[in-house]
């Protein structure tokens, strides 16, 4: 997500060294201390006055709503799929994307803590995903045209996963998605992982 703005590029370098150093010091070879970390930098970089987080309990997987402090557009939802490749990340990780996309768009944002692996081997994000999308239609009825899935890094190939599972399996499909570097080739056997590697 880029800034603008009068020095926006060198916001935008400036957010990208943080984002590096934060990676730095979640880089830990203990994964529940790793887990940690990176919610003590969500709790850090996402803490803003104007959003306000309410954690949510959708039948026992815990999630957040994320929501701007001034009348919004309370009838239509983001529902996020955070990143961490599947074993790390959370909703308190996240708020630093949630709560630009709550402020940038004025909606609410819905994101939750899917079962991680590798105690929780696939398919379990893709139906905890699943879950939340579902409890979105059923459970809160809001209708498909105001649902909007959106991802990040491992997240965003979430969220695309979710997409495909709801068309093959007759869901109604969300309004639209928007996906922040969706992670889409877990194998790591495309040829960009050779080429692009030393960028």
């Amino acid at each position: 997500m880029t800034l603008v703005g009068k020095n926006s590029e060198k916001n935008n370098q400036n957010l990208m060294q943080l984002i590096r150093r934060a990676h730095g010091l979640v880089e830990n070879p203990d994964l529940e201390k790793h887990r940690q970390s990176q919610d003590h930098i969500g709790e850090l970089l996402g803490n803003s006055k104007e959003i306000q987080y309410r954690p949510v309990d959708i039948d026992g997987m815990d999630a957040e709503w994320v929501s701007v402090n001034r009348a919004h557009m309370k009838k239509y939802v983001i529902l996020h799929c955070h990143g961490g490749g599947y074993s790390t990340g959370s909703s308190i990780y996240a708020r630093t994307l949630t709560s630009k996309l709550a402020a940038g768009t004025s909606m609410d944002v819905l994101c939750f803590d899917y079962r991680l692996a590798p105690e929780h081997p696939y398919p379990a994000a893709l139906e905890d995903a699943v879950y939340a999308y579902r409890w979105l239609l059923e459970e809160k009825k809001y209708q498909p045209s105001q649902i909007v899935v959106a991802g990040d890094s491992a997240g965003g190939g979430l969220a695309l996963a979710l997409c495909l599972y709801a068309k093959d399996h007759g869901l109604p499909l969300p309004a639209g998605i928007i996906t922040m570097s969706p992670w889409t080739d877990v194998s790591l056997s495309g040829a960009s992982y050779e080429e692009n590697y030393t960028i």
